[in-house]
């Protein structure tokens, strides 16, 4: 997982302002690893777009339970709840690809690459500023470390 987290920090231009802060060891399926770098960089690059210019965006991943988790940290701008929700709406492919604006593309995008994977994405609001993209992978992208290092 770590080595997809890099993958996709490397994808953005301001990657020197991202921080990995914890991403547990984890495996990921093979056939996964190019779309779920995709989406994560979308969420790193807008997470870096909408924050100061010398905050960092951070990136953390865990298990939990049958899961796999990823959240994409920002203390920028924040979000109204009424735009959360429309956002919320776009990344679970609930909202009609043509009636949002082109500058919420990358919202499409992630939505696509996460109904594609199985996975669900969910903006919130970090705690003080910002918002923080939760990604929840669904085990059957996932194998924890110890279990492929014993299938070996």
């Amino acid at each position: 997982m770590h080595e997809v987290v890099q993958s996709a920090v490397s994808e953005v231009e301001q990657y020197r302002r991202v921080a990995v802060a914890g991403v547990e060891p984890c495996r990921v399926r093979g056939h996964c690893v190019a779309e779920l770098s995709h989406l994560l960089a979308e969420l790193v690059e807008n997470a870096l777009m909408f924050s100061p210019p010398k905050q960092p965006v951070e990136v953390y991943g865990w298990r939990d339970g049958g899961e796999y988790c990823l959240a994409v940290l920002d203390r920028g701008i924040g979000m109204t709840a009424e735009r959360m929700a429309e956002a919320n709406a776009l990344l679970s492919g609930r909202a009609p690809f043509l009636k949002a604006p082109t500058r919420f593309l990358g919202h499409h995008v992630v939505g696509a690459l996460a109904a594609r994977l199985g996975a669900h994405v969910e903006l919130r609001p970090t705690g003080g500023s910002g918002v923080t993209a939760y990604v929840a992978l669904p085990n059957s992208l996932v194998q924890e470390a110890s279990a492929a290092a014993a299938a070996r």
